[in-house]
């Protein structure tokens, strides 16, 4: 779903955020199944050893028939959700029915919903987010990259960037500045040494596209903005004779 439609990872966020406050030890068990079925949540890269090429693939996480542009694709959609899970600091909700007042009254059309923090955010076994996604990040970058590392690099940034500049400002430009002066070098002379294939080489362009645009922005004071994906319209309810005119003649 989120390999699909990146927006949906921001909509998932805050409905486990809402449901793990009240239920933390869900937030453990999502952890869990997001790294296992998705070992770049770690992050890790499980090492090539000479064998079978098919065992490999099925290590990596490659479901049966699935070529390299979906799998890549499926990953980076779990890259996002953790990342969104991360970022994700309150909720929205119908607020609760008070007497006479039909802005509270959540079966009509006009309700509003209003957004709440939560403490803590989403922090399996008492670890912060902000914590968590730096030393995400910290782990990715202290590897040399692999085929895979700037889709779900990119994957990881657009939606914690803001919330990461926000925890850690100094830090934060250091690190962005970093991946654009060093790291996309080795990225760089990765995918040229095996011969600048499709996916990597989008996926690298997209990736300095990014980090140009947010280095920029920051050296002129600033501020990250949230991806648009993150920006989901106000729901309004369906008009349901809207698309039914001659349906009944």
């Amino acid at each position: 779903m989120v390999d699909k439609q990146p927006g949906m990872a921001y909509a998932l966020s805050g409905f486990v955020l809402h449901v793990g406050e009240r239920c933390p030890v869900l937030w453990e068990c999502l952890l869990a199944r997001l790294q296992a079925s998705c070992c770049y949540c770690v992050p890790y890269y499980p090492e090539k050893t000479t064998g079978n090429t098919d065992e490999f693939k099925k290590r990596l996480g490659y479901t049966q028939g699935e070529t390299k542009k979906d799998f890549y694709a499926r990953m980076a959609g779990y890259v996002t959700l953790y990342a969104a899970l991360l970022q994700q600091s309150s909720i929205a909700q119908f607020p609760p029915q008070s007497a006479g007042n039909a802005l509270f009254d959540r079966t009509r059309p006009d309700a509003k919903m209003q957004t709440r923090p939560v403490q803590g955010g989403f922090a399996p076994k008492g670890v912060s987010p902000m914590a968590r996604a730096w030393a995400w990040l910290a782990r990715l970058l202290n590897h040399p990259p692999g085929n895979i590392t700037a889709t779900i690099l990119l994957a990881f940034l657009k939606p914690c960037a803001r919330a990461l500049s926000r925890a850690y400002p100094t830090q934060f430009s250091k690190l962005l500045s970093f991946l654009q002066t060093t790291y996309l070098a080795k990225i760089r002379g990765m995918v040229a040494g095996q011969g600048n294939p499709a996916e990597e080489e989008a996926a690298r362009v997209n990736l300095v596209s990014w980090l140009t645009d947010t280095n920029a922005l920051l050296a002129k004071g600033g501020r990250v903005p949230e991806p648009k994906e993150a920006d989901m319209p106000e729901y309004k309810p369906p008009d349901d004779l809207s698309d039914t005119k001659g349906t009944f003649d």
